[in-house]
């Protein structure tokens, strides 16, 4: 199963909700990573503003390493 960037970081995350509390942004903002453009969504895309912040604390927390980091 192929996910798409925003399924990947929920996932790695362990769910909308804990992704959410460690980016401190709304879960509803997380969710709509996830849905078609048509609903209000990104279409599985982490938006601009937010991707940094992922990065950054997905490496503090551990969730993945520099090699990842290097695409």
């Amino acid at each position: 199963m192929i996910l798409s960037p925003a399924e990947y970081v929920i996932h790695v995350f362990g769910g909308v909700r804990k992704t959410a509390r460690a980016l401190n942004i709304y879960p509803s903002s997380v969710s709509r990573w996830a849905n078609s453009r048509t609903a209000n969504g990104t279409k599985g895309q982490i938006p601009t503003s937010s991707a940094k912040k992922v990065l950054e604390k997905a490496q503090e927390l551990g969730k993945i390493g520099t090699w990842e980091l290097d695409i």
